[in-house]
Formats: C-alpha cells, sequence, structure tokens
C-alpha cells in the first residue's frame, strides 16, 4: 500500500501513525495492570491473524504497537484490520477505569 492509501484506510480520526512500511501508536495506562492486559489480548489477536505485531514498553505504562507484514515489509488491509482489534481493545480496558 502507498502511503496515502495506508493513511485513507486508517481513516481520518485515526490515532495510528502512517509510514512507508508501517503503522504505529502509543498507548497509555493508568497502571501496570491494565498494560499486561493489553499486551495479553494484543498478543491473543496477533496469533488468530498469524501476524507478528511489535510491542515496546517505554515505560509500565506505555505501550506502542508498531504493526507491518513482515513477509512483504509493508502494511496491508490485515494490518489495518488488526490495528482498529487494537483500538477495540484498549477502549474497553478504558471504559473498565472506576
Amino acid at each position: 500500500m502507498t502511503l496515502e492509501e495506508i493513511k485513507k484506510a486508517l481513516g481520518p480520526d485515526t490515532k495510528w501513525d502512517a509510514f512507508e512500511s508501517s503503522i504505529s501508536r502509543n498507548f497509555k495506562f493508568e497502571n501496570k495492570n491494565e498494560a499486561h492486559e493489553f499486551m495479553a489480548r494484543v498478543g491473543e489477536v496477533s496469533e488468530r491473524y498469524h501476524n507478528k505485531s511489535d510491542l515496546f514498553v517505554q515505560s509500565y505504562n506505555n505501550i506502542k504497537v508498531l504493526l507491518t507484514t513482515e513477509a512483504i515489509s509493508d502494511v496491508t488491509m490485515q494490518d489495518i484490520e488488526i490495528s482498529r482489534r487494537i483500538d477495540e481493545i484498549y477502549d474497553d480496558i478504558v471504559s473498565k477505569r472506576g
């Protein structure tokens, strides 16, 4: 996909950053438990899609997710779909806050 195609597929309200061969987003959490739950659930999504999502723990409450289709070193519609599933996971975790 071209950079323009990636941006269009992500949509105008996306919080994901688009690059030539990947998309990424930083996620902030209130505590370690939220971050751990997020990482576990993202891992499950990655397994379901047979995709390798890179998770970078920048601090106990800050995780960066990087998506790319490794076989072709590019972003595919599968990566876009995974980004949507990850957004849903994050929204679900945030919605549980008191």
